[in-house]
């Protein structure tokens, strides 16, 4: 039984997934102990009676996978679990630092349309949303931190040069598209690069919108390595020399970004690293290519972009990736490695970059690399998530058979077993007289 998602309706895509749906009730079991996870409406399946409840606590698990294998281990139920796409929160970061818009060159523009054309063709499964950075001192909330802000601001010959981390313009949603162009249409470049620090504020924003039926990915654009010490909360001093390149930028800033990304992915939050202009800077390519491998989306380098139009393919390209390749599950995922994930019959390996990711949670599963190219193409696909059962432990060997031998010792062929003479011996019968004492016989 199968049924076809519908295809999302980003200008380009054309893929649709086909999900297999189960007979057998939803059920994930730990480590299959026995004990029973997530929730089922049994109904007449293989542990009820009819009444909707789980009946039986403890069973013995039969071989629901066709595969002939046999019983597999005591006290577990081999299933395959229902899955929808997850309601994905987006979150575009922006850099609006001074080199997106300089003497040198304008990636502001480009970026600003391309960002408009894109949230205007979103489905409704994506909800972006809108972040900034370096922020502003309107970013902070109480009127002693706006203030010092303000003064650090003032009191610097660099003025605008200062490390405030990014703020969120508009919350992801549905419908964001109007609210995200006029909030490009109000910011102008300006400032450093604190990524570290605006990427701490992107993961507090969305785990808070995390959910079992969600799935929360960051749209990382920049056009320079990080910059900004993210413990020195917006000062000068944490800015390095040469502003916006990798050469010369704090070394400190780089880890710190990566490790917030490292951070980010444990709680299943998703960074795709977009950069600008990296063919020529090896530093630089070589910083934004750490932090995309820290993402957990199976990168293993960044998005290079170099215009309108290739920042415009990815995000679309990456946008469809979220809507078609984030799978929601109904029953949670105790242990990864009792799950299987197959497309279309060929297994998917956990953790492979052209595998599948499951989330700290193990409600999300994610289609990665050339796993979800593969899923996009084409009108459909079959996807199986199944718990399976471990196949039971195989029998001990029997003893070796004691060594042929004919009592001669010298091994040769000719050995056979020697004769238990004792076992083969007939007893003798001794003749008595009348009263039953024994004859001697002369």
């Amino acid at each position: 039984m199968s049924m076809i998602l519908p295809s999302s309706t980003i200008p380009g895509h054309t893929g649709r997934l086909g999900r297999v749906l189960p007979l057998a009730p939803l059920l994930l079991l730990a480590a299959c102990s026995g004990k029973m996870q997530g929730s089922a409406g049994n109904d007449g399946g293989p542990l009820g009676d009819g009444d909707g409840d789980l009946d039986a606590p403890n069973v013995v698990c039969t071989d629901d996978s066709g595969d002939g294998d046999g019983p597999a281990a005591p006290g577990c139920e081999d299933y395959s679990v229902e899955f929808d796409n997850a309601t994905s929160n987006v979150l575009i970061v922006l850099d609006r630092s001074g080199s997106m818009r300089d003497l040198n060159a304008n990636r502001w523009d480009p970026s600003v349309s391309a960002i408009d054309e894109l949230t205007a063709g979103l489905p409704q499964s994506l909800r972006m949303g809108l972040m900034t950075f370096p922020g502003d001192c309107s970013a902070y909330t109480t009127a002693t931190e706006q203030q010092d802000c303000l003064l650090r601001q003032s009191g610097s010959a660099f003025g605008q040069y200062t490390c405030e981390p990014g703020q969120v313009r508009v919350m992801p949603g549905e419908a964001t598209s109007t609210a995200i162009a006029q909030q490009l249409q109000r910011i102008a470049p300006g400032g450093a690069t604190p990524t570290a620090s605006t990427l701490r504020n992107a993961h507090q924003t969305l785990k808070a919108m995390a959910s079992s039926a969600s799935t929360e990915v960051v749209l990382l654009v920049t056009d320079g390595a990080p910059n900004c010490a993210s413990g020195d909360s917006g000062s000068l001093g944490s800015v390095g020399i040469g502003v916006g390149t990798a050469s010369t930028g704090q070394a400190a800033a780089i880890p710190q970004t990566v490790a917030q990304i490292q951070a980010m992915t444990q709680d299943g939050i998703k960074t795709y690293v977009l950069g600008y202009d990296t063919k020529q800077d090896t530093q630089l390519r070589d910083a934004l290519d750490k932090m995309a491998q820290a993402g957990g989306t199976g990168d293993t380098e960044h998005h290079a972009v170099e215009n309108h139009d290739t920042l415009l393919q990815t995000l679309q390209n990456l946008a469809g990736r979220t809507a078609d390749c984030e799978l929601a599950l109904k029953s949670k995922v105790v242990d990864p490695w009792k799950v299987q994930v197959t497309l279309d019959g060929a297994v998917l390996t956990v953790g492979d970059a052209d595998g599948y990711a499951l989330d700290a949670a193990g409600d999300n599963v994610t289609l990665l690399g050339a796993a979800c190219d593969a899923a996009r193409v084409g009108s459909s696909h079959t996807l199986r998530v199944k718990a399976v059962c471990p196949p039971p432990p195989p029998a001990p060997p029997a003893p070796p058979a004691p060594p042929a031998t004919n009592g001669d010792g010298d091994g040769d062929s000719d050995d056979e077993e020697p004769l238990d003479l004792k076992r083969r011996c007939v007893p003798v019968e001794v003749p008595t007289d009348d009263a039953g004492a024994p004859l001697i016989l002369i």
